[in-house]
């Protein structure tokens, strides 16, 4: 949305031109939406001037009086959320029929109604008490809706920039700045419940099929690949041309004589739109994902939402329920469906107030009993001697604190150890130290992380060999690859580690008959259980801990960090 667009729009008090005769250009529109407006007595269109008073916290009613609590304004003023629609239907809707173009745009500004009143209901709050640590519901979003058939370039390009200001009144009655955070949060859930409402709209209306889901969007089936190519350069003919001040009508002209060279002409349009009547004759089936029971029992099983996290909250099952619906399904429905879904027995809530399933917390159980099993396996213990002069000829004098963690791993014999460690207490340069005493010893160490960023720094500054979680895992499964049987494996920020993946981990390892070293900061927890595996094992076998901060250099700033960490 350019400068310009939004000062056409803002220009004028009263609803522009009825459709299809748009001002330039094409389909540029505003008016006020969101819960939130109705609060301030706003609807239907509005002035620039007022929205830009409610941009600036003042009344829109009265601009010489102060809306916003607070005197002084927020760093950002508005919050920009886009609402676009598929290729397909921005060129059919440039290139088709006018009653077919109106039938688009309504069904999209209905999609764009219903996503909105979904993140009013959802999104939408302010900070209260001390310090802005209470989070409490707004009243809904104050936005302008400027609505756009072409993009900058001259695409065409059905979208709409919902300019929300960033003020809302909360249960107290202040007007106050939104908490943007939730609100970014749920932006991606909005525009996958807009794409399923839109896809549902269009069917219903017109009769039109849909293609396959990608990311939350699809394009419109029962085109060739031919004409879908084609329908793609149509939407590109106009691009980087001179902005030469062409009237509306003759824009579309262009983009419908590119379309027809192109072949998605008016033959190709009437024969789409026929086999839409047809079935709409024949009547259409309800809104639904196919089988709703089959995907929730995917979603809350292995391979569902807690295959590779341990939690999840409401906005991921409203993208999968609106993924499913390919056909489209309304807001309202997909709602419905994320809300039996979180109700089922099989789904549980945690006290963070997200959800995971029963399957999982039964895994994380046997996890823990394994690791605990292991604690007498007497596995991976060196001599003492080689323990004693590796320490003294390491790099760097260690803290007494880290000399006693590495006697502690060499001589317990425990098959799963537990370190816990705060950031920057050395423990990577521990794990180095650690990974020297055991190639002395004639052990192979292989360090594993779950993220590539956490296993280059283990191999980097530790000098082990490492690979993420999941490239370990495949390599063993797919390719074959085995543990070696003097092995030790050093887990790296394992509390951040998935529960399922480092269940497989130490499955391995105990076939193996490897010795695991668990190191993480136990305050950074991915699991499911109060404290997670990490601490539940350490309870049980016994933690190792790094609790002195080395990056504080102030003695006293260490010890509080250190205190700060066992409370």
């Amino acid at each position: 949305m350019t400068d310009q667009d939004l000062r056409a729009a803002r220009a004028s008090k009263t609803a522009p031109p009825p459709l299809p005769n748009p001002p330039t250009p094409w389909i540029t529109v505003a008016e006020m939406s969101g819960a939130g407006a109705q609060a301030v007595g706003l609807s239907g269109w509005v002035s620039g001037g007022q929205f830009n008073a409610l941009v600036a916290g003042m009344d829109p009613r009265d601009p010489s009086v102060r809306l916003r609590w607070s005197t002084r304004d927020p760093e950002v003023a508005a919050l920009d959320l886009t609402f676009s629609a598929p290729k397909s239907v921005s060129v059919l809707a440039a290139t088709g029929p006018d009653e077919v173009m109106r039938v688009l745009v309504g069904a999209h500004n209905d999609a764009v109604t219903a996503a909105l009143r979904y993140l009013d209901a959802s999104a939408v709050f302010v900070r209260r008490g001390h310090d802005g640590t209470a989070v409490e519901a707004g009243e809904g979003l104050i936005a302008a809706a400027y609505l756009h058939g072409m993009s900058r370039s001259l695409d065409p390009q059905l979208h709409t920039h919902v300019v929300a200001a960033n003020l809302t009144r909360g249960p107290d009655g202040r007007f106050t700045a939104l908490h943007g955070t939730a609100l970014y949060r749920a932006a991606k859930t909005a525009g996958y419940l807009y794409q399923a409402h839109l896809r549902a709209t269009i069917t219903d209306q017109l009769g039109l099929e849909w293609g396959e889901v990608r990311k939350g969007a699809a394009e419109l089936g029962g085109i060739s690949l031919d004409t879908k190519a084609g329908g793609e350069a149509a939407a590109l003919a106009t691009r980087d041309r001179k902005e030469y001040g062409i009237d509306t009508h003759t824009w579309r002209e262009e983009v419908q004589a590119r379309a027809s060279e192109l072949g998605f002409g008016r033959e190709e349009i009437t024969e789409l739109l026929e086999r839409g009547r047809e079935r709409l004759a024949y009547g259409l089936p309800d809104h639904d994902v196919s089988d709703e029971l089959a995907l929730a029992d995917r979603l809350a099983g292995p391979h569902g939402l807690t295959e590779r996290a341990n939690s999840f909250d409401e906005r991921v099952v409203l993208q999968e329920f609106a993924a499913a619906a390919g056909q489209g399904a309304t807001v309202e429905e997909i709602r419905a469906q994320a809300g039996r879904f979180t109700r089922l027995p099989d789904v549980l809530a945690t006290e963070l107030g997200e959800f995971t399933t029963a399957d999982l917390v039964d895994c994380e159980r046997r996890l823990i009993a394994s690791a605990v099993g292991r604690a007498d396996d007497g596995v991976g213990v060196l001599d003492t001697r080689t323990v004693d002069r590796v320490i003294e000829a390491a790099g760097r004098p260690l803290t007494g604190k880290q000399a006693a963690v590495l006697r502690a791993v060499a001589g317990s014999g425990r098959g799963v150890e537990v370190v816990e460690a705060l950031a920057g207490t050395g423990k990577t340069y521990t794990a180095g130290v650690l990974r020297e005493l055991y190639e002395e010893a004639g052990y192979q160490v292989v360090g594993v992380a779950p993220t590539g960023r956490a296993a280059r720094e283990l191999a980097d500054e530790a000098g082990i060999p490492s690979r993420t979680l999941d490239r370990l895992l495949i390599d063993i499964d797919e390719l074959g690859d085995s543990l070696p049987k003097r092995c030790l494996i050093v887990l790296d920020e394992a509390g951040m580690a998935a529960t399922r993946t480092t269940a497989r981990l130490l499955e391995a390892a105990e076939r193996a008959g490897a010795k695991v070293v668990a190191i993480g900061d136990p305050g950074q927890l991915a699991s499911v259980q109060a404290g997670g595996w990490l601490r539940a094992v350490g309870r049980e076998v016994g933690a190792l801990r790094l609790t002195e901060v080395m990056r504080q250099r102030d003695p006293g700033e260490r010890r509080a960090r250190s205190q700060h960490s066992t409370t």
